[in-house]
């Protein structure tokens, strides 16, 4: 019997399309640039060496990498340089570590985490790696366009994105014309994607809010559909976090769920839920509806708000 050599990490990335709809990743990933920086991103040339081994020279990060760095360091008044932004993400996994507080956090511990974790890379973790797995860090990126375009078939027109990083979904949601886009996060984030927000590429005439995940979450209006991707093996109370998404949505509001309560990363906590996931989403009342059109590691799924 032929031995399957595939990775996890391949096996989900496999599924994730660098064309969809006709536009390669490029065309997609224009629509949240800062325009009057994409020719600088694509001219310059930013040197790396891979970080897999000291022997291979530098070799140039892909456009849209440089794009990121370029961006941070417009937005911070040239305060940051190129060398400290590769610099500060590289290392951003060692002292992220040493921030760690530990063991069953409470509340406080961990708002104290992840709002310090931002001097550590202040755009927000998970966008892009500083590295040369080029098709790698592009299929992950282009999962969420598949995820956004399949919530507006299904009618959304206006999306809570709940612990949304460094905006990137957000920003895509906004670009792709949601009408009403909520980007809830740690406010320390909030004036970086609100000036990125307002530099869009692509013409946006929806509204852009942002909401501190240091409150409790309160929206004025409803929303049609909620992302909430890798989010609840962080939070102190995924069953609050799962109230609060409730009561954001319509009724039949529509939730987009990944999440990975993996034991062996430092950060993840609520192992207890693993494997139980299905039964936490029907208790504060959401029923699943489909498979989510692209993969993931850990639980995933399509869900809905029960109508009453």
């Amino acid at each position: 019997m032929p031995v399957d050599s595939t990775t996890e990490q391949e096996r989900v990335l496999g599924g994730s399309p660098l064309e969809y709809e006709g536009r390669t990743f490029d065309e997609w990933f224009r629509l949240i640039c800062v325009p009057e920086l994409v020719p600088r991103a694509r001219s310059v040339r930013i040197l790396l060496r891979d970080p897999r081994s000291r022997l291979r020279r530098p070799r140039p990060l892909s456009w849209e990498v440089c794009h990121e760095i370029l961006a941070y360091r417009e937005y911070s008044g040239r305060r940051y340089s190129v060398r400290r932004l590769i610099r500060m993400s590289n290392d951003r996994y060692r002292r992220l570590a040493a921030l760690w507080p530990g063991e069953a956090p409470t509340r406080e511990e961990l708002d104290a985490f992840y709002e310090r974790s931002a001097e550590v890379l202040p755009w927000g973790h998970g966008v892009f790696l500083f590295d040369h797995d080029v098709e790698g860090r592009r299929r992950c990126w282009m999962r969420r366009v598949v995820l956004l375009r399949e919530l507006q078939r299904r009618g959304a027109r206006s999306l809570l994105d709940f612990g949304a990083g460094g905006g990137h979904t957000s920003l895509l949601a906004l670009a792709l014309g949601f009408r009403r886009v909520v980007h809830h996060e740690y406010p320390v984030f909030h004036d970086y994607v609100l000036w990125r927000a307002h530099r869009l590429a692509a013409p946006a005439g929806g509204r852009f809010e942002v909401s501190s995940a240091r409150r409790a979450l309160e929206l004025a209006e409803p929303v049609d559909a909620a992302c909430c991707l890798d989010v609840a093996e962080h939070v102190a109370d995924p069953e609050r976090m799962l109230d609060e998404i409730a009561r954001a949505l319509r009724p039949g509001g529509l939730l987009v769920w990944v999440a990975c309560f993996e034991p062996s990363i430092a950060c993840h906590l609520h192992f207890h839920l693993r494997g139980c996931e299905e039964d936490l989403l029907d208790r504060h009342g959401f029923e699943r509806i489909g498979d989510l059109p692209v993969r993931y590691l850990g639980h995933t799924g399509l869900y809905r708000r029960r109508r009453a």
